[in-house]
């Protein structure tokens, strides 16, 4: 009850969403519900009590690739994606990089075997990633060094924004060309 209102239970609302959406609005659903907190047994149960309803096919999908681990939509959007993409194989999420000093250079999206980092930015992350007394210029900046370093350690880094979306196969083949060009795949 909030502000006299009756609600359903996150883990409740989050399977309903699931099933009523596309695979993709279900893993980004669903990888939010865990991010808060939501236990997946929770979640399982729930599923199990929904058998032969519409869209279970959709959430018992999703729910088995769901991850916590996946900071915001577009990650999730993106790693929906590249599941539905056979060619593409799964990358590991949220990998660390340091330099030989136990430095960290940067916490990346997705890592394909240490070779291709990729990297999903939305407009917020230039805003909310802001020091005190900076502008959104000087995190641009910051980003460009972040990257450069992640290239002298080796790594090919491929970056995506909202607008890749509306034409996935080209952003799926900019993908696997630099997982080629790496020989990941």
């Amino acid at each position: 009850m909030v502000d006299g209102v009756l609600l359903t239970k996150l883990a409740l609302t989050a399977c309903d969403v699931a099933r009523q959406g596309t695979f993709a609005q279900a893993v980004a659903v669903l990888d939010h519900a865990l991010r808060l907190g939501v236990i997946r047994s929770e979640l399982r149960s729930i599923a199990q009590r929904f058998t032969g309803t519409k869209g279970i096919a959709t959430l018992r999908r999703a729910f088995d690739v769901a991850d916590a681990s996946s900071e915001s939509v577009g990650e999730s959007l993106s790693r929906a994606l590249m599941i539905e993409w056979c060619d593409i194989p799964l990358p590991a999420l949220q990998t660390e990089y340091r330099d030989e000093c136990g430095q960290l250079i940067a916490r990346v999206d997705f890592d394909w075997g240490g070779e291709v980092v990729g990297e999903f930015d939305g407009t917020v992350k230039y805003q909310k990633d802001r020091h005190p007394g900076e502008t959104a210029s000087d995190v641009v900046i910051r980003e460009q060094i972040r990257e450069d370093r992640l290239r002298e350690e080796g790594l090919i880094v491929v970056r995506w924004i909202w607008d890749d979306f509306k034409k996935p196969q080209v952003l799926r083949a900019r993908i696997r060309k630099a997982l080629a060009r790496a020989g990941v795949i």
